[in-house]
């Protein structure tokens, strides 16, 4: 186990697409791509930013996506640091992402479109991939070779021509636009009455059991004398 999380969490900084690496031996348990380890090495270095957004009119709450990258970081720094189990630090590399559909977008800019969206090439080991990233904020200042480092969503495919002007599909992530401040409070406000809401159901739900097991307790308690009495007034005088 030990040196099989260690491979795990290794390759991270070496991966090579297309190849399988065991998590487990033979027919006991799943395997993972290198290059969804790779992927996985990815999430952990997007900055954590404008974790409320819209796309196509949608508001998307990115906020599960935190808990689980950080739980990955936590995993390489135990591993590094030698604390913790394998076991725990392989279950927390080998997490689901909450949000499969929002991925990293990782490369630097090669070209940014007439309509503002941004061909990105892609960090991705030794193929030479690129993306098409839509609503990026950075584009307004964006050059040729500047660092693009983000979540984004994917929706589809959009064509694309390259500097030598081969035409291409490129897969299309959406940044989506961040929510305004008034928006976002809205939304804390909403989420903390909601919150103080069930809280407050759950109290007295509390109490209401709380005081049924006492009123049961006493009724016990009160058939318990009312048969002893009986049972006394049975009883033969001595």
């Amino acid at each position: 186990m030990k040196a099989r999380v260690s491979l795990i969490l290794g390759l991270l900084s070496a991966c090579v697409h297309g190849a399988q690496v065991p998590l487990s031996g033979p027919g006991t348990g799943p395997n993972i791509s290198i290059a969804e380890l790779e992927d996985r090495g990815l999430h952990q270095q997007v900055p954590v930013e404008n974790l409320l957004r819209r796309v196509d009119g949608k508001v998307e709450d990115l906020r599960p996506w935190v808990p689980w990258r950080n739980g990955m970081i936590a995993a390489v720094d135990a591993h590094k640091r030698g604390i913790g189990t394998p076991a725990a630090r392989q279950a927390a590399m080998l997490a689901p992402n909450p949000l499969p559909r929002w991925r990293p977008v990782h490369g630097r800019v090669a070209f940014v479109k007439p309509d503002g969206d941004v061909a990105v090439q892609l960090s991705l080991g030794r193929q030479v991939k690129y993306a098409m990233l839509r609503n990026w904020p950075g584009r307004l200042t964006a050059v040729t070779g500047t660092d693009v480092k983000v979540l984004a969503k994917l929706i589809g495919s959009s064509p694309a021509n390259t500097v030598g002007a081969a035409s291409l599909t490129l897969p299309l992530y959406d940044y989506g636009t961040p929510l305004p401040p008034d928006e976002i409070s809205a939304i804390m406000q909403a989420e903390a009455a909601t919150a103080a809401t069930a809280k407050a159901a759950q109290d007295t739900a509390a109490a209401e059991l709380a005081a049924k097991r006492k009123a049961e307790a006493a009724e016990r308690v009160e058939k318990a004398r009312a048969a002893r009495e009986a049972k006394e007034k049975q009883e033969p005088a001595k």
